[in-house]
């Protein structure tokens, strides 16, 4: 309340006795008739360290409170005219007891006019003739009393607008387990009523309402600790998650406050699955497969001693010719069918397969740990060809052709297989040998399961020498394009030839093509090679034609890898321009397994390139298994005769057979017939007595570097002449 100074208040000595203790100035103002007795009032008041305004009538009084804002009212009961009941009542219309109190001063002794006092709203009374030694520490205490219910409201008031956005339900448990709501944690429908539930025996199951009780009895034992307890709870056939905080609020009560924490739990449910699980397939991730790994290995550290030790193996599974599905059909289906793949590995998998991971007991062994990579781990396996007999089964689920928004698709994969313990003690090394496996079984045709051997470890080394080797080579010039001449075996005039990729390292000295093409496919250096080789072929027929040479065409193949690279055409069509060549002076050699590992997108490269101009070559032609399919569906313009037929001619009479009739079949189709590998001349005359003049070999001409084919072209030339 206020401090305010003003009024008739009168200073001066007290009528005797000590004066209270000194504290903050308290403002009174005191209503009576009795000019005497306010006079009174105010020296026993100012002695105090009270300030005193004083009236004589309720009118003067309630305007000396509403300007003064007082902290304590003195009012006569019996004044001139008026009642102090009714001026109390006023009082009250504005302010609670709290706020100001009201102590009622009267001569009348009766207990009537006391019970009207506090009726009217009075926070105390004093009697005539008034004690003035004893004045001030009664008005002290009454301050005291309603600044302690002020403070006691304003707690209340806070402990209400806490308990309303409390979201916890709290009860009351008592010794003899009876429980009583104090806070529904709901901010609606609260009222100061607390409904006796029930006993915990009847409220909760069994098992539950024994935790609580031992919670209970140990929050009683320990007044200051707050317990908890978390619980799942059946709500309408659901299980709730709950978390109970036990503590005691009396020697024989204590406080229990439940949260539901339900979606929260689901929410560390969903997080901790997001953390072990692929967002696409739903199968571990790499980190969730490495920590069961670890788990697989201490195991079999253990059991070395064991009569039986464990025994375990991993799979290591990559999709051949994936980047093909995402690059013709879209990175969507891409996805859709690799939940494909996840769903037929993990279905072909027996529980005896299983290993459960430590951190959920789930029973799922198979794990997505790249883009199209997939891991399995074989739980305790008697030897090792329970490992190859589960490979195979996936092999075989795998075959089955998929159909995908009106595609069939078939995807086949390669496997790699490491044991354990024995090909490696650790998840880095147990991962790295059975991802070699999985490319010694990619070098091996694809398509099927490779157990790892110790001399992979040689060959991968060799193959990440030659990555950088040829990396280095294309920046430094270490290729070359060699040219093999293609003859009119009639004249042994030169008709055209093939363009021929070669590599001298500096270090490693010259490699066969044999040797880095296959790496350079795998690693994608293919694509940049095949460009210089395009690049290189179209440079050198210009050059020859400078010289005022004929025109001839030039040869250049195609790997499965560069058919699938989307920029194929265009890196085509750049070396066209950037040389300047005649497209007719170009021509594309394609293989049968090219054609089948790109049927789609090769045929719509192969109508382009045909509308550039440019001629086209089946290559190695009868050892595949479509061709017939292929000569009627591809715009080829020349069939060449794979070498492995021309060479036993000498010997194999079914060869000859074969090799006739692909150049009969070649003349009605109405497209040019070339023998590749032409090395003797019983060879040449066979293939001249059949009608196939067209020819390339070691007899006619080995790979020559430029200026030598040029040599030779002139020489050629001159003799025909």
């Amino acid at each position: 309340m206020g401090t305010g100074q003003g009024g008739d208040n009168e200073g001066g000595p007290a009528t005797g006795g000590d004066s209270p203790a000194s504290g903050p100035v308290a403002t009174v103002v005191a209503i009576d008739d009795d000019a005497m007795t306010l006079l009174m009032i105010s020296r026993t008041l100012a002695v105090a360290g009270m300030v005193c305004h004083t009236a004589t009538d309720g009118v003067e009084g309630l305007r000396l409170i509403r300007e003064l804002k007082p902290d304590l009212v003195l009012l006569d009961i019996v004044l001139v005219g008026e009642d102090g009941f009714g001026i109390c009542r006023e009082i009250r219309r504005t302010w609670s007891p709290e706020e100001l109190p009201v102590v009622m001063v009267t001569g009348l002794d009766d207990l009537g006019s006391i019970h009207s006092a506090y009726q009217a709203g009075a926070n105390d009374f004093l009697a005539k003739p008034l004690h003035w030694k004893h004045l001030s520490f009664r008005i002290l205490h009454v301050l005291q009393a309603s600044q302690s219910l002020r403070e006691l409201r304003e707690s209340l008031g806070t402990l209400r607008s806490i308990l309303a956005v409390h979201p916890d339900s709290i009860f009351m448990v008592d010794r003899e387990e009876q429980v009583t709501l104090v806070h529904s944690g709901s901010q609606r429908g609260e009222s100061g009523h607390r409904p006796a539930l029930g006993t915990l025996a009847r409220l909760l199951p069994e098992d539950l309402a024994a935790q609580v009780r031992e919670r209970c009895q140990q929050a009683l034992g320990t007044p200051s600790e707050v317990l908890s307890l978390d619980f799942t709870h059946p709500f309408e056939n659901e299980p709730r998650f709950c978390e109970a905080r036990f503590v005691a609020s009396a020697q024989d009560r204590v406080l229990v406050m439940v949260r539901d924490i339900t979606q929260r739990k689901l929410f560390e449910q969903q997080i901790r699955h997001m953390a072990y699980h692929d967002v696409l397939t739903g199968l571990w991730n790499r980190h969730a497969f490495n920590s069961t790994l670890e788990r697989l290995l201490a195991e079999i550290q253990r059991s070395e001693g064991a009569p039986l030790p464990l025994r375990a193996a991993i799979l290591y599974l990559d999709l051949d010719n994936f980047k093909r599905v995402n690059d013709t059909l879209g990175h969507a289906l891409g996805d859709d069918l690799l939940k494909v793949v996840a769903a037929r590995v993990s279905e072909v998998l027996r529980p005896s397969d299983m290993l459960a991971r430590a951190e959920t007991g789930d029973g799922d062994s198979v794990a997505r740990i790249g883009g199209d990579e997939f891991c399995l781990i074989l739980g305790n396996i008697s030897n090792p060809m329970n490992a190859g007999r589960v490979a195979q089964r996936i092999l075989e689920v795998l075959r089955q052709p998929i159909l995908l928004e009106g595609h069939e698709l078939v995807v086949t994969p390669s496997i790699g297989i490491a044991l354990i313990p024995q090909d490696g003690q650790d998840p880095d090394t147990l991962l790295k040998n059975a991802d070699r496996a999985m490319y010694a079984a990619k070098e091996g045709g694809r398509n099927r399961f490779q157990f790892f051997d110790p001399s992979m470890s040689t060959r991968l080394l060799e193959c990440f020498a030659l990555e950088v080797g040829m990396r280095r080579g294309l920046a430094h010039g270490a290729f070359h394009v060699f040219f093999q001449p293609q003859i009119d075996a009639r004249n042994h005039t030169v008709i055209g030839m093939e363009a021929l990729l070669r590599w001298d390292d500096p270090e490693m000295g010259s490699i066969s093509p044999t040797r880095f093409i296959p790496v350079a496919e795998e690693t994608g250096l293919i694509v940049e090679l095949g460009e210089f080789v395009f690049r290189e072929a179209l440079t050198f027929i210009q050059a020859l034609l400078a010289e005022g040479l004929p025109s001839i065409r030039v040869a250049v193949n195609l790997s499965s890898v560069q058919m699938l690279d989307p920029q194929l055409l265009d890196r085509i069509e750049h070396c066209i321009a950037l040389t300047g060549a005649n497209p007719m002076n170009l021509e594309v050699e394609v293989t049968e397994s090219v054609l089948l590992e790109s049927s789609g997108q090769a045929l719509n490269a192969l109508r382009r390139m045909k509308d550039l101009g440019i001629t086209l070559a089946l290559d190695d032609f009868g050892t595949g298994f479509s061709s017939l399919s292929y000569l009627h569906h591809y715009p080829f313009d020349i069939i060449k005769i794979d070498q492995s037929f021309i060479q036993s001619l000498s010997s194999e009479s079914q060869s000859r057979s074969l090799a006739a009739a692909i150049i009969a079949m070649g003349k009605s189709l109405g497209l040019e017939v070339m023998a590749e590998g032409v090395e003797h001349l019983d060879q040449a005359n066979f293939l001249l007595d059949r009608g196939c003049h067209k020819a390339q070999g070691f007899l006619y001409g080995r790979p020559m570097s430029p200026g030598v084919f040029r040599a030779f072209y002139r020489e050629q030339l001159a003799r025909v002449t």
